[in-house]
């Protein structure tokens, strides 16, 4: 497991779009936009006024830690090797779990 690059500690989530036609998700950030591409499910909960991150981490479907699947069962549909799995840490508000091909990409954008 790593941590998603860029370092997005502290920003604030203020909106998300999903586009399913294109497996895209943007995560709208104070400062900035996250593009990811592959996305093929999502969950983002807990969605409040303050949407604070701790830390964005990355691992291979495969590795995924067993405490990860028994919260969210619905991963154990994608734990072979064509997917990787993004978790969106909290310090305040959204929790994120999402499925990503692991042709898809990651590229934030500067406001």
């Amino acid at each position: 497991m790593q941590s998603l690059t860029p370092d997005l500690h502290d920003r604030k989530i203020l909106g998300a779009r999903h586009h399913p036609q294109q497996e895209a998700l943007e995560l709208f950030l104070n400062g900035g936009t996250l593009h990811l591409t592959g996305i093929i499910a999502f969950l983002l909960t807990t969605f409040t006024e303050q949407n604070i991150i701790l830390d964005i981490y990355t691992c291979p479907a495969r590795q995924a830690p067993q405490n990860w699947l028994a919260e969210y069962p619905w991963l154990e549909d994608f734990t072979d090797d064509a997917y990787r799995f993004i978790f969106i840490v909290p310090s305040a508000g959204c929790i994120g779990t999402l499925v990503q091909k692991n042709s898809g990409g990651t590229e934030y954008a500067d406001d």
